[in-house]
C-alpha cells in the first residue's frame, strides 16, 4: 500500500488496550465542542467510560447535558458507563485511548498534545480527530510520536460508519493496528489512509462544498442546491453540512488544502 492508497482493513490479532492482553477500559476525549461530544457519546454507547476534558467549564456542562439527553433517548432502565467531565488534563492518566478533538489549528493542537502526552502513560494510544492537519507535523512536538496517529471521525459521528486511521511518518504498525481495532470496537469501519492534506475524505468533500458555494455565488438558489444534492444521493446538503461543522472549520480545512 503506498501512502496515497486507502485501505479498508480488519484488525489483526492485537489489543486496543494499554498493553498486549489488556482490554480497553477507559477513553479520554479532549474538547467538549460539537465533534468532541459526539465522539464521547459513541464511546459511551459502546460501553466505554469516558473522561471528557475541556478548558471551559461551561462547555463541559453543555456537552454533558447534551450527552445525557441523547443517552436517555437510547437507554431504558440502565445508567450505562460513566461520563466524567473535568478541566484537568491529568484526569486522563487512567485512560487507555485519548482522542483530541479541539479547534482545527496547529498552534492550538501541538502544545495541547504535548501536554497530554506528558500526563498519560507511555502505553496510552494518543490520537487526533483532525480532519486535515498533517499527522507527522502534529507529532513533531511529541516525545513518543510512534504511539500517535490520526483518528478522523465523520460528522455526524453516530450515523457515519467510516473512521479515517492516519499513521504519521513515525507511527508504528502496532499503533496503526490499535487505531484500527479501536475503530472496530466502536462499531465503525476503519479506513487507513495516507498522511496528506485532507487525507481522503476531505479531498473528496472539498470540491463538493466548493462547487456549492460557487453556484450560490453565481446566483443559484441555496434551497435548490440543497435539494439537488439530496436528490442525487448525498445524505446531507452542502450548506446544511457547512452549518453543522462550522464555517470556521471549513475555512481552516480549506487553508490546509
Amino acid at each position: 500500500m503506498n501512502d496515497w492508497t486507502p485501505s479498508i482493513v480488519d484488525p489483526p490479532p492485537s489489543e486496543v488496550g494499554a498493553a498486549a492482553g489488556d482490554e480497553l477500559r477507559s477513553v479520554g476525549v479532549i474538547g467538549a465542542g460539537w465533534m468532541g461530544r459526539q465522539v464521547a457519546l459513541v464511546n459511551l454507547e459502546r460501553g466505554f467510560p469516558v473522561t471528557l476534558v475541556d478548558v471551559s467549564a461551561a462547555a463541559l456542562e453543555a456537552a454533558a447535558q447534551w450527552i445525557e439527553s441523547e443517552r436517555s433517548h437510547q437507554q431504558a432502565g440502565s445508567a450505562g458507563p460513566a461520563l466524567c467531565t473535568t478541566i484537568r488534563p491529568d484526569a486522563l492518566r487512567a485512560c487507555d485511548v485519548i482522542v483530541e478533538s479541539v479547534v482545527e489549528d496547529l498552534a492550538v493542537k501541538q502544545p495541547l498534545l504535548a501536554e497530554v502526552e506528558a500526563q498519560v502513560p507511555a502505553t496510552a494510544l494518543v490520537a487526533s480527530n483532525t480532519s486535515s492537519l498533517p499527522i507527522s507535523q502534529l507529532a513533531s512536538v511529541l516525545t513518543r510520536p510512534e504511539r500517535f496517529l490520526g483518528l478522523h471521525f465523520c460528522h455526524p459521528v453516530r450515523q457515519r460508519p467510516l473512521v479515517e486511521v492516519v499513521p504519521g511518518a513515525l507511527t508504528t504498525s502496532e499503533t496503526t493496528a490499535r487505531g484500527v481495532a479501536y475503530a472496530r470496537a466502536l462499531g465503525k469501519q476503519p479506513l487507513v489512509v495516507g498522511d496528506r492534506p485532507g487525507f481522503l475524505l476531505n479531498r473528496l468533500l472539498t470540491p463538493y462544498l466548493n462547487t456549492a458555494v460557487e453556484l450560490l455565488s453565481d446566483g443559484v438558489d441555496a434551497y435548490a442546491i440543497e435539494a439537488a444534492a439530496r436528490t442525487f444521493g448525498f445524505p446531507m446538503g452542502p450548506f446544511t453540512f457547512l452549518d453543522e461543522i462550522g464555517l470556521d472549520t471549513a475555512l481552516r480545512v480549506g487553508m490546509v488544502m
